[in-house]
């Protein structure tokens, strides 16, 4: 089933944004504010001022996060919305995981069979190793 389906959601969802995540003015300012901390970086340790070279180093660090998370492979610009269709694929997958934790823990053997019978990504199935018959008893809860 795709994960639509198992999400109720009828239908194609609307794309997100396509606009980058940082337009290119910003891009050359982070990319000039890298220079400069390079620069202090340098300056900082040329005059073994191990503090300010500490923290020119922190705000290089997490610009360049900034930066990394704001580009995918091969430098390609990432758009500031995310894929519908991957928002549910995530979803789904921690939710089934989750629950097959929970099943692990009260039934370690029926555990085992659904992790390595349960496939999730945008189409999840169903597909054990070995045929199996189910039996279901009624159990009542309270």
């Amino acid at each position: 089933m795709h994960v639509r389906a198992l999400e109720g959601v009828d239908g194609v969802l609307a794309p997100a944004s396509t606009d980058a995540a940082l337009d290119h003015r910003a891009v050359t300012q982070y990319r000039q504010r890298l220079r400069d901390l390079d620069e202090e970086l340098d300056e900082a340790e040329r005059h073994a001022d191990s503090a300010r070279a500490e923290q020119v180093a922190g705000e290089r660090d997490a610009l360049i996060e900034q930066l990394t998370t704001a580009f995918g492979l091969a430098g390609r610009p990432r758009t500031s919305g995310s894929d519908p269709d991957e928002r549910l694929r995530k979803a789904v997958s921690a939710r089934v995981k989750a629950t097959i934790d929970r099943v692990e823990a009260l039934h370690p053997v029926l555990g085992r069979h659904l992790r390595c019978s349960v496939r999730t990504g945008y189409w999840c199935s169903y597909e054990p190793e070995h045929p199996v018959e189910w039996t279901v008893v009624g159990h009542r809860h309270r």
